[in-house]
């Protein structure tokens, strides 16, 4: 079975909506692994340590002992590395996300410059030639233009 793949374009601050879409995606009971490179990983992972001063997202490197992989709901996982068992994947990235098709559901962030652009739509381009029917979602049409 195909996962399904949703498209959050215009996002005006990445790292901010990859942590929107994390809380969302717990509150549902999901597993989620994050795949970005390096650089943005310790964005995203300094971001959730401090996205909600009221709180908490367990995570972690999917790097760490498997003990602690086991239990954490959350894994963050570079390009180069295989992906780590959860339900949903968040990716930020300009290549199909290792393991993407072993996901439930794929979310694809995309941010609001003309590059981030291309790279989401040679990435649509990847998944409807897997077979996949991506959806897309602006987020610039969102109540002020917000990431929500």
């Amino acid at each position: 079975m195909k996962p399904e793949v949703f498209f959050l374009l215009n996002a005006h601050d990445p790292t901010a909506q990859v942590c929107r879409v994390v809380r969302r995606m717990l509150t549902r009971g999901s597993t989620v692994a994050i795949c970005a490179n390096s650089e943005r990983l310790s964005l995203i992972d300094r971001a959730l340590w401090s996205a909600d001063a009221q709180s908490f997202v367990p995570h972690c490197r999917s790097s760490v002992p498997e003990p602690l992989r086991r239990y954490t709901p959350v894994l963050l996982y570079e390009e180069r590395e295989a992906a780590p068992p959860a339900e949903t994947l968040i990716h930020l990235g300009a290549t199909l996300a290792p393991g993407w098709s072993g996901f439930e559901r794929v979310v694809e962030i995309v941010g609001d410059n003309p590059s981030s652009v291309a790279e989401a739509r040679q990435l649509w381009r990847g998944y409807t030639a897997h077979g996949c029917k991506p959806q897309h979602h602006d987020l610039s049409l969102r109540a002020g233009g917000a990431d929500a």
